[in-house]
């Protein structure tokens, strides 16, 4: 009512005002890794300033896209790529040490055996 019929677009600057604030706190890597968290910090800080300076509610927010620049986002995604590589290749490792356990193990095993011939 303090707004008049212009409620809306003066909400509007002040989402605007908080979710800019709150965005400075992220780094682009972290809006890139982290968007469902901070969405939920983004929610969380228009609750409270709607709440205390306008008495309503948000009832729903969505960070549903981030731009980013294609340099940026192309270098995080290569860099997503190579960890995945790195873990494949541990994965790997690890399975091919456990074969060459068994391996191993089973050579032990050989090398202890008996012969035993029955002479009939």
């Amino acid at each position: 009512m303090s707004y008049g019929p212009e409620y809306s677009k003066i909400f509007d600057r002040m989402a605007i005002d908080v979710l800019t604030d709150l965005a400075t706190n992220y780094t682009a890597y972290d809006f890139f890794m982290e968007r469902q968290k901070i969405g939920v910090a983004m929610q969380s800080a228009l609750d409270t300033h709607f709440k205390t300076n306008c008495y309503s509610n948000i009832e729903f927010f969505q960070l549903r896209s981030v731009d980013l620049p294609d340099k940026f986002e192309g270098a995080i995604e290569l860099s997503e790529v190579k960890k995945q590589d790195i873990r494949k290749a541990q994965a790997e490792k690890e399975k091919m040490v456990v074969e060459l356990e068994t391996t191993q193990m089973k050579a032990e095993y050989q090398k202890n055996v008996t012969i035993v011939r029955v002479p009939w």
